[in-house]
C-alpha cells in the first residue's frame, strides 16, 4: 500500500499505511519537503503553511446570540480560531448551505456540542470572513460587517483604512 495525502480543515496530513514510525533519512526528507512547501507556496497553494498566519496583525471578533468567536483573515481565507463557539441553532434560510458543512465539521470533531452551543476543537479555515461569520451566527451574513477588532472597527473599516478593494459582500 502506497502512502496517501488526507485532505481535513487544518490543511493535509500525509498517511504512510506502509510503516508509519519509521525515521530513515530524516535530513534528506526535510530538504524535500522544505523545497516542496516552498514550490506549493510559490504557486499559491500554501498547504503546509499553518493556519495561524495572517494578513491582519490584531485578533478580529464576532458576537452573536449564543455565539462568541475570534479568527483573523489569511492569505486564503479566514481562520475561526480554536475555542471560538458558534450558535448550534441554523436559521431556516440557511439550513440547506450550513447544515451539510456543520454536519462534516461536528463528524470529523472539529465542532464539539457542549451546552447547547458548538465549540471549535481546532483552528478552522474557511473560504472568507462572510462564510465564517455564517458557520459562527447560523445565519448568512455579511462577514466584513460583522468580524470587528479590539476597538470596535470592523473589517470592512480596517480594510478601507489600508487602502484595500472589497472582494466580498
Amino acid at each position: 500500500m502506497s502512502p496517501s495525502i488526507k485532505a481535513t480543515g487544518n490543511r493535509f496530513h500525509v498517511v504512510n499505511p506502509n510503516n508509519p514510525d519509521q525515521r530513515d533519512d530524516l535530513e534528506g526528507m526535510a530538504h524535500v519537503f522544505g523545497t516542496l512547501s516552498t514550490l506549493l507556496s510559490v504557486l499559491g497553494y500554501p498547504v503546509f503553511e499553518p493556519l495561524a498566519g495572517g494578513r491582519t496583525t490584531q485578533t478580529l471578533f464576532c458576537h452573536g446570540q449564543d455565539a462568541n468567536a475570534t479568527g483573523a483573515l489569511v492569505e486564503d481565507g479566514f481562520v475561526v480560531r480554536q475555542g471560538s463557539v458558534a450558535r448550534a441553532e441554523i436559521a431556516d434560510a440557511s439550513k440547506e448551505k450550513l447544515g451539510p458543512i456543520r454536519r462534516e465539521l461536528l463528524d470529523s470533531g472539529i465542532l464539539v456540542e457542549e451546552e447547547g452551543r458548538l465549540r471549535f476543537t481546532k483552528d478552522h479555515l474557511c473560504s472568507s470572513p462572510t462564510a465564517a461569520a455564517a458557520l459562527v451566527l447560523g445565519y448568512g451574513v455579511a462577514g466584513p460587517r460583522v468580524w470587528k477588532d479590539g476597538d470596535g472597527n470592523t473589517l470592512e473599516e480596517i480594510k478601507r483604512a489600508c487602502g484595500e478593494e472589497q472582494s466580498e459582500t
